[in-house]
C-alpha cells in the first residue's frame, strides 16, 4: 500500500503525496532496501579505508581538499549568477507590466480630462457668450477689460462653467483670449487679469495644434502675469481646448484645472511592486511632479521641510546623493551638484520627442540614496517620464539565503574533513545501527513501495504473525517539531477509525535511531486511478458500487468530527478482502481535519494543503470554514472522471486552474458520457457545485439518494469477482 501520481495530479506543497506506482502484488518495486545497501556498503569499507586508498599522503589529501574549495566556490558562483540573473528577468518581467498598466491608467486619466474639457469649450452657451465677450475687449479695449462682471455675456459663461466646478470637487476654470487676458475664471480676483509669458505660449500651442493640450502641474501663480508660486496651494494640472464662435472661427482658450496631488499621484499607485515599490513622474529638469510615499521619511531625512504642509510634488529634484541618507550618510556637495538619479539620467539622454522606455536592473541610488532597480518610460506627449522603483535588498534577498547556505556548506565540509581524518570510528558505530534498523519494531522491512514528501513506504513482515504490512516511515531530512506532529496526528486520527473502508493502522513508534513510523494494512490492489486508465469510463452501477463504499468509509470519520480533504483517485484503491471483490479502501489522511479541534497548530498549518484539481472552492476562499461538504465536492469530481474519463477542467497552470474552480462552469457528466440516469447525473452535478449549500447537506444524505437510484445495467460482488479474474490474468 502506498500513495502515488499521475502526470496530471498536481499536489500543494505541504502535502505532496508519495509517489511510486500502485501497490498491488505484480506491481512492487524489485529496489533493494535502502538500510541494507548502506550496510553492505558499510562492511565493505570504512570511511577512514576509503581515504586511504584513492587520497594517499596527507599531501594529496590536501590537494584534495584544495581542489574541493575550489569546486564549491564554482558551483556557488554558478548557482548565485544564475539565480541571480532568473531573479532579474522576473522582475524585468513584472517592472514591464507595472510600467504598461500605470501608462495606460494615466494615459484613461488624460482622455477622460481632454474629452470632458473639450465638451465644455464646445458647449453653445459657453462659444457664444465666450464670442460676445472677446468682440466686447476688442472694440471697448481696457474698460470692457476691467467691467466684464457687468456685462451678461460673463454672468452666462460663468453660470455655466460654474457646474463644472459643482460637479469635479477642488477643480477650476480660466477662459483666456489670444492676448493672454482671462475673460472668466472660477477665481474672481483673476477676472482682467493677463498670463504670465508662460501661460501666453501655452495659449499660442493650443491655438496652433487646434486640439487639447495639458499644462502643468505647476503651483498656481506662476501663469499669471507677475504671479508668484504660491506653494501653500496645492499644485494644479490643466486641460486646455479652443473655443470657437458661430463661425467655427478659434477666439479663446477654455482651461480645466484639477488638483495634482490627488487623483493624479493616486494613479501612479495604482499598482506598485513589492513593500518597498514606488511609482512617480518627473519631467525633463528631474523635477518629481507626483507626490512621494516616503514624505515622512523624506521630512525625518532632511529633503523636505518638516512641517505637514511641505510636498514633495514640485519640490524633491531627483538626484542621486552617493549614499543612504536613510541610514545616516551626509552628502559633501549641493544638491544641485549632484547628478541625477541613474534612471532619470538614462531617461533624459534619450529622445524626448518620441516615446521610449528602459529596464534598469543592476542596482543604483534612487533620491534618498538607497540602493533600487527600476523602469522608466518617457511621454512625449506631455513631456513626462513615468519611473517604478523597489528597493534592491527586497528584490535580490533569495540571494542572501543562498550565501549563507554555501557558508554553511563550508564550514560543514571542514568539520567533516576534520572528523573523518581524525577517527573512523564514528562510521563503525553508524554501520550498526544501520544493520539494526533493517528491523523496525516487530516489523522487518523489505522492499521499497514509495517515496513522498515526509517519508517512505516499504513492504514489511511482522516477526510473528508473518502477514504482510506497509510501514510508513518519516525520513530523517524531514525531521523536526512540525512533521513530527503532523504525522503523530495522522495516525492518531486514522487509528480512530474502524471502518472497512477505511485503511486500518496496527502500530506505531520509532527506532533507536529515533526515526518515526506506523504499521498499517498493505492493499493487494489498484488505485481509482490505475483502474480508470484501464477502462476508460465504467459503468453508473460500477460507479455507485464504489462511491457507496466510500461514503460509507466517510460517513464514520465525518460522524466523529473528521474530514479527510485530499479525496482523489490516487488515495482510493479497490482490492479483493475475505472472498469479496472489488472492496474499496479509502488512504491517506494525512490532512484529516478534526472540526472539533479548531485550534490545532497543524489543522491550520495544512488548510491551503491538497490536490488542486479536486479541491472545493471554499477551500481556497476560506479554508478555515470548510467542512464535510468538501469531500462531497471531491466525490462529485472522482465520480465525473470515472463516469467521463475526463478532469473536470483542463487548465494549463495551477492559476487558471484556481480561477476554473471558483468561476468556472461546472458541466454534468452526461454532457460527455451516455446512459448515465438523469437521477445520478443530477446528484454528481450538485455535488460539484461552488456554493457548499447547494450540495448534499451531509454524507448520509448522499448515500440516501445513492441507494435511490437505478440503473439499467448491475454491478456487484459477482461482477467484480469476474472482472478481477480477468485483470489477473492480463498481469501474469
Amino acid at each position: 500500500m502506498t500513495e502515488h501520481h499521475s502526470p496530471d495530479d498536481k499536489t500543494l506543497p505541504l502535502t505532496e503525496p508519495l509517489s511510486g506506482p500502485p501497490v498491488s502484488a505484480h506491481e512492487n518495486t524489485t529496489e533493494k532496501h535502502r538500510l541494507k545497501f548502506t550496510y553492505r556498503l558499510s562492511r565493505s569499507f570504512t570511511m577512514g579505508r576509503l581515504w586511504e586508498r584513492f587520497y594517499g599522503t596527507r599531501h594529496k589529501q590536501l590537494c584534495v581538499l584544495f581542489l574541493l574549495f575550489v569546486f564549491l566556490c564554482g558551483l556557488g558562483w554558478w548557482i548565485h549568477s544564475a539565480l541571480s540573473n532568473a531573479l532579474k528577468d522576473i522582475h524585468a518581467k513584472q517592472l514591464q507590466a507595472l510600467l504598461h498598466a500605470d501608462v495606460l491608467a494615466l494615459q484613461i486619466w488624460v482622455d477622460e480630462r481632454k474629452n470632458n474639457v473639450a465638451i465644455w469649450a464646445e458647449d453653445e452657451t459657453v462659444q457664444t457668450s465666450t464670442d460676445s465677450l472677446v468682440r466686447s475687449v476688442i472694440y471697448n479695449g481696457d474698460a470692457a477689460a476691467s467691467n466684464l462682471p457687468l456685462q451678461s455675456a460673463w454672468q452666462e459663461l460663468n453660470d455655466t462653467l460654474k457646474k463644472f466646478v459643482e460637479r469635479h470637487n477642488g477643480a477650476g476654470y480660466t477662459v483666456s483670449d489670444r492676448t493672454g487676458l482671462i475673460l472668466a475664471s472660477s477665481k474672481l480676483s483673476n477676472l482682467g487679469k493677463r498670463l504670465s509669458p508662460k501661460g501666453v505660449a501655452h495659449l499660442a500651442e493650443v491655438f496652433t495644434a487646434g486640439q487639447p493640450l495639458i499644462a502643468g502641474p505647476d503651483m498656481p501663480g506662476t501663469w499669471l502675469h507677475g504671479g508668484a508660486a504660491d506653494t501653500l496651494q496645492k499644485p494644479l494640472i490643466g486641460f486646455s481646448h479652443l473655443i470657437n464662435n458661430h463661425r467655427g472661427e478659434p477666439v479663446a482658450v477654455l482651461t480645466m484645472s484639477y488638483f495634482g496631488d490627488a487623483t493624479f499621484t493616486d494613479i501612479l499607485r495604482i499598482s506598485r511592486m513589492g513593500d518597498s515599490g514606488e511609482t512617480y513622474a518627473f519631467n525633463a529638469s528631474g523635477l518629481m511632479l507626483s507626490e512621494s510615499r516616503f514624505n515622512d521619511e523624506l521630512r525625518a531625512i532632511g529633503l523636505l521641510e518638516n512641517t505637514a504642509e511641505s510636498r514633495s510634488m514640485l519640490t524633491i529634484q531627483l538626484r542621486d546623493p552617493g549614499g543612504d541618507l536613510t541610514k545616516g550618510y551626509q552628502p559633501n556637495t549641493e544638491a544641485i551638484q549632484q547628478p541625477f538619479t541613474h534612471l532619470v539620467a538614462t531617461a533624459l539622454a534619450s529622445d524626448l520627442t518620441a516615446s521610449s522606455q528602459g529596464i534598469l536592473m543592476e542596482p543604483y541610488n534612487d533620491y534618498r540614496g538607497v540602493p533600487v532597480i527600476g523602469a522608466w518610460g518617457w511621454l512625449p506627449e506631455y513631456q513626462w517620464g513615468i519611473a517604478i522603483e523597489v528597493d534592491a535588498e527586497e528584490a535580490f534577498w533569495p540571494l542572501n539565503y543562498l550565501r549563507t547556505l554555501f557558508a554553511i556548506l563550508f564550514l560543514v565540509l571542514l568539520i567533516f574533513v576534520i572528523t573523518t581524518l581524525k577517527s573512523s570510528s564514528t562510521v563503525v558505530q553508524l554501520r550498526k545501527e544501520v544493520g539494526k534498523a533493517k528491523r523496525v519494531g516487530q516489523y522487518t522491512l523489505k522492499d521499497k513501495l514509495g517515496a513522498g514528501g515526509m517519508g517512505d513506504v516499504y513492504l514489511a513482515e511482522h516477526a510473528l504473525l508473518k502477514r504482510p504490512t506497509a510501514v510508513k516511515m518519516l525520513r530523517a531530512d524531514t525531521l523536526n517539531s512540525s512533521s513530527i506532529q503532523r504525522f503523530e496526528r495522522e495516525v492518531v486520527l486514522t487509528s480512530q477509525l474502524s471502518h472497512p473502508n477505511t485503511i486500518a493502522i496496527y502500530d506505531y513508534g520509532h527506532t533507536e535511531n529515533g526515526e518515526f513510523y506506523y504499521a498499517m494494512e498493505y492493499i493487494d490492489g489498484i488505485t481509482l486511478d490505475k483502474l480508470q486508465q484501464l477502462e476508460k469510463t465504467i459503468s453508473p452501477a460500477r460507479c455507485i458500487f464504489l462511491l457507496k463504499q466510500i461514503c460509507g468509509s466517510l460517513r464514520e470519520a465525518h460522524d466523529r468530527g473528521l474530514i479527510h480533504r485530499d479525496l482523489k483517485p490516487l488515495n482510493i484503491m479497490v482490492c479483493q478482502r475475505g472472498g469479496e471483490f472489488g472492496v474499496v479502501k479509502v488512504l491517506d489522511f494525512g490532512l484529516v481535519k478534526d472540526t472539533a479541534d479548531r485550534d490545532a497548530e497543524q489543522t491550520s498549518m495544512a488548510e491551503l494543503s491538497g490536490t488542486p484539481l479536486y479541491m472545493a472552492p471554499e477551500r481556497i476562499l476560506s479554508p478555515g470554514k470548510a467542512d464535510g461538504r468538501v469531500d462531497i465536492y471531491a466525490l462529485g469530481i472522482i465520480a465525473y472522471k470515472l463516469l467521463t474519463g475526463r478532469n473536470l477542467f483542463e487548465p494549463n497552470e495551477d492559476e487558471e486552474l484556481f480561477e476554473l474552480i471558483i468561476n468556472g462552469v461546472v458541466p454534468r457528466p452526461s454532457d460527455h458520457a451516455d446512459n448515465i440516469p438523469e437521477a445520478f447525473d443530477d446528484l454528481i452535478y450538485r455535488c460539484m457545485q461552488k456554493k457548499p449549500e447547494d450540495r448534499p447537506v451531509n454524507i448520509r444524505t448522499l448515500i440516501h439518494e445513492l441507494n435511490k437510484i437505478e440503473c439499467e445495467d448491475t454491478w456487484g460482488n459477482e461482477q467484480a469477482a469476474a472482472w478481477w479474474e480477468k485483470f489477473t490474468n492480463s498481469q501474469k
